[in-house]
């Protein structure tokens, strides 16, 4: 099976969709790689700018943030009435 020009202009519009896809899906790869990196650099700043040398969390804990927004709300709720 080979692909001719001929095949490219008759169908045009699903050649085009399917480019358009595959660019999609390329920038989204290139998207998601460079905000994986970053979240990787942001902790290495944050524990240089804080002047120490490592991120130390509770055993068990799910992570820094997380515990503090789980101490922020009480266990039981506000009372309902």
């Amino acid at each position: 099976m080979t692909i001719t020009f001929g095949d490219l202009r008759f169908r045009a519009a699903r050649v085009a969709v399917a480019v358009l896809a595959a660019a999609v899906v390329f920038a989204l790869a290139v998207l998601l790689s460079g905000l994986s990196s970053t979240f990787d650099r942001e902790i290495a700043t944050t524990v240089a700018d804080a002047g120490a040398d490592a991120w130390v969390v509770a055993a068990g804990s799910p992570g820094p943030l997380i515990v503090i927004q789980q101490a922020a709300v009480p266990a039981t709720g506000p009372a309902r009435t």
